[in-house]
């Protein structure tokens, strides 16, 4: 190892500015590839992004894909994050500028405590609705299955019937 007088820390710093360099070298024409695919991915995060939040723009957790125990700080970096995406400068979806209109209307919303302890009553009620709504089409499906079920005498000797020729049944002998 070569020290040269240097610290440990900036040998490593070196270190890494030495393996950095080892990388191979591309060609610009693979270059210009990996750039249009990393730009066509982005757009295309971009315009998924549009369509989601045009999806959900009555629910502003939601639109900011927040959940309803986070932070006013926590919330307005979700939006940082959401808004750069979705900015109608930076993104070349035809509904962008609607979708960052949404944006901004939800973070508002959800800074009003009046208005997100609204929104989190109703979703609350809502979950509550869709789990009665839940149970009882499972109860209703139980209760189908167990009268299909349900075997009475008649079915048997109809069955009975079916395959043995309807007569009665043998007598074993012993």
């Amino acid at each position: 190892e070569k020290s040269d007088g240097k610290a440990p820390a900036e040998v490593k710093k070196e270190e890494k500015k030495t393996a950095k360099a080892k990388l191979p070298e591309m060609a610009a024409e693979d270059l210009a590839m990996l750039s249009s695919f990393l730009s066509d991915t982005t757009n295309l995060e971009r315009n998924q992004q549009v369509d989601r939040i045009l999806k959900y723009k009555l629910n502003p957790f939601e639109v900011l894909q927040c959940n309803t125990e986070q932070t006013g700080d926590e919330i307005n970096v979700a939006y940082r994050k959401i808004s750069l995406m979705v900015h109608p400068d930076k993104c070349r979806h035809k509904l962008a500028e609607e979708a960052f209109e949404t944006c901004k209307k939800a973070l508002a919303e959800l800074q009003d405590e009046q208005k997100r302890a609204f929104y989190v009553e109703m979703m609350d009620a809502a979950r509550l609705e869709a789990e009665r709504e839940l149970k009882k089409k499972k109860r209703e499906q139980r209760e189908k299955t167990k009268a299909n079920k349900k075997v009475t005498a008649k079915d048997v000797t109809a069955l009975r019937n079916a395959f043995l020729g309807g007569g009665k049944p043998a007598k074993r002998k012993k």
